[in-house]
Order: C-alpha cells, then structure tokens, then sequence
C-alpha cells in the first residue's frame, strides 16, 4: 500500500505530517516533549554538574525530574544519593 493510498490524516488535509513546524498546531504535546532532551544526556548532565559544582541543588533538581519519569532506574537513584549525601 502506497502512502498516497494510505488512510489517515493526511488524507484530510494534505502535507500535515510533511510541513514540519508549520503544521504542528494540532499537536502542542508532542513539541514540547521534543523539546526536552533525552533522559540519558539529562543524567550525564547531572554527573557533570556534580563533579564541577560545589553546590548540588541543579543536579538534585534534574535527578528528581528524572527520578518523577522513570523510577526504577538504580543509577538516578544513587546519583541522587550521593548529590543528596554532600
């Protein structure tokens, strides 16, 4: 089945999907999740902060957001506990 054959939104209102920004009226949620980097990158980030920081307050921040996504990660959770613990 070709994509021109394909049911769905497109077939509303062509080039929803293919416009990019200019089409993303219809979903604000997905932007915004975009907009955030990825849940490793914000952990190295937070290492990183705690190696050049003195205090801990940013990386205490962002490990509890991590922590409030995904809370079965052991590796957030002993970050944490060492930013906590200084």
């Amino acid at each position: 089945m070709d994509a021109e054959d394909a049911p769905g939104p497109s077939s509303t209102h062509p080039h929803t999907h293919q416009q990019g920004p200019a089409g993303a009226d219809e979903s604000d949620g997905e932007d915004e999740e975009d907009d955030i980097p990825s849940f490793e990158f914000r952990f190295e980030c937070a290492k990183l902060l705690l190696e050049l920081d003195e205090s801990t307050e940013t990386a205490v921040g962002v490990l509890s957001a991590l922590i409030e996504e995904y809370d079965s990660n052991p590796d957030v959770w002993h970050l944490l506990a060492l930013a906590l613990y200084r």
